[in-house]
């Protein structure tokens, strides 16, 4: 996690998912950083011959964009949402993904919620990106529940928009893109062409990392506050006559000593 970390400050990276973390509640305490929070959906067993196999996502998230989460949403081992309210009206919604193929119901599951979860940000009118490991390829599983919903909604997939067809994830044996970054067509022209890093040398993983840049043209550092300047008011309807002359001789004196 500490070299994951190092390669992503590296990149200057600011939201970043992760998928099959295998995390529990307890040893996700264990992740906390300096430089970013880790929102975190593990799974929870429902039974007590059950076990958490590859499960699990998470985003993590530069400590200069926490302020601005306006919610956050999970099930539980496969999907979290999280919410950005950016200034001037940009509105974020981010959706990181592992879909399971030894848990059917569960994949089937969240498959519809997901896309539930894009349509009720489509309704808003925000940006939207679903991004991690959906054990399927586009071009292959071309009747995958999601990515035919996806499709039907107006989002696209950036290795598809951008004709990337280098495999995402590469076994002993076989290979295939069931990685991706999913978005609304509206965001599409935005982000850029998507790069494809081999992790051996990173986090030794058989999942290649895809990354992709948006600029938002939000500071992400602040710089001192500016303070008001103290400034001197006048009460003029509190002064009499006597204090008014006092004053005037006053200002007459120092006029002549050549102090004002």
């Amino acid at each position: 996690m500490q070299e994951w970390i190092e390669h992503c400050v590296d990149e200057n990276a600011h939201i970043i998912s992760i998928t099959e973390t295998k995390l529990t509640d307890r040893n996700a305490i264990g992740l906390m950083n300096s430089i970013y929070k880790i929102y975190t959906s593990n799974f929870t067993p429902y039974t007590d011959r059950q076990h958490a196999a590859s499960l699990g996502t998470a985003l993590l998230v530069y400590e200069k964009l926490q302020p601005h989460i306006h919610d956050i949403k999970t099930i539980p081992g496969t999907a979290i949402c999280i919410d950005f309210f950016f200034p001037k009206n940009n509105k974020m919604r981010i959706i990181s993904v592992y879909l399971p193929t030894n848990h059917k119901q569960l994949c089937e599951r969240t498959q519809t919620k997901v896309f539930e979860w894009y349509l009720e940000a489509k309704h808003h009118n925000w940006n939207i990106i679903i991004l991690g490991d959906f054990n399927a390829n586009l071009n292959r599983d071309k009747k995958f529940p999601l990515f035919v919903n996806l499709s039907n909604a107006n989002a696209t997939s950036l290795l598809d928009f951008h004709n990337i067809t280098s495999p995402t994830w590469i076994g002993p044996s076989a290979q295939s893109q069931i990685d991706d970054i999913w978005c609304n067509q509206e965001l599409l022209l935005d982000l850029e062409k998507p790069i494809i890093t081999d992790a051996e040398y990173i986090t030794n993983s058989d999942h290649r990392i895809i990354s992709t840049r948006w600029d938002t043209e939000l500071q992400t550092s602040r710089g001192p506050r500016n303070k008001r300047r103290k400034r001197k008011i006048f009460q003029y309807e509190k002064i009499d006559s006597k204090k008014w002359g006092n004053s005037h001789q006053k200002s007459y004196q120092n006029l002549i000593n050549g102090q004002i």
